[in-house]
């Protein structure tokens, strides 16, 4: 409920909820896009001189702004190729992160592996993990490995096969004969 102020009085006068306040003048009707609302020159000479200077601003931005689109998309098509440069190079990061942490673990392996004599069948036994943690799992389960007797392998036999030949050298290729057939001789000349 809204109270307006007697100015005479300076004091707020109840008016009824009921009545609505005055209408205010009908809005302005827009007016038609076609026709200007003031022509320019009609208007004062300061009003058109800032009229014409921002004008010539706009056009001079908007010349720059053509000059500088090449520039503006170039350099955008550039860091688009360093980010996709970026990517793969991330990429590649981590497939050498992984590629090392694999490499460790199989290094750790055959360190604990030749030290407590552990077999190829049994590195699964082994785990992952530090080469600490393989090297605990491989003392409890020594005992394992120390009770099946360890064979060597033959030695290789220096005796040779009979027709074995290197691989690098086979059958060597027969000779072409290029000698002159019978044909081409000539016939031997009587001397007397």
């Amino acid at each position: 409920m809204t109270a307006p102020l007697d100015p005479a009085v300076g004091l707020a006068t109840m008016s009824p909820p009921s009545d609505p306040p005055p209408p205010a003048d009908p809005p302005p009707a827009d007016p038609p896009k076609d026709t200007p609302t003031e022509k320019v020159d009609d208007l004062p000479q300061w009003a058109r001189d800032a009229i014409t200077k921002a004008n010539n601003d706009a056009a001079k931005y908007r010349t720059q702004l053509r000059e500088a689109e090449p520039i503006v998309k170039a350099h955008k098509e550039t860091e688009e190729r360093n980010k996709t440069e970026l990517q793969r190079a991330t990429e590649q990061a981590a497939q050498f992160q992984k590629d090392l942490a694999e490499r460790d673990h199989r290094l750790n392996l055959m360190t604990v592996a030749h030290k407590y004599g552990v077999p190829e069948k049994d590195f699964d036994l082994l785990g992952s993990g530090t080469l600490e943690e393989m090297e605990a799992r491989a003392v409890r389960q020594a005992p394992l490995w120390a009770s099946a007797p360890v064979s060597p392998p033959p030695p290789p036999s220096d005796r040779p096969v009979e027709s074995l030949r290197p691989g690098a050298s086979p059958q060597p290729p027969v000779a072409e004969d290029t000698s002159y057939p019978e044909s081409w001789r000539p016939a031997a000349r009587g001397r007397s």
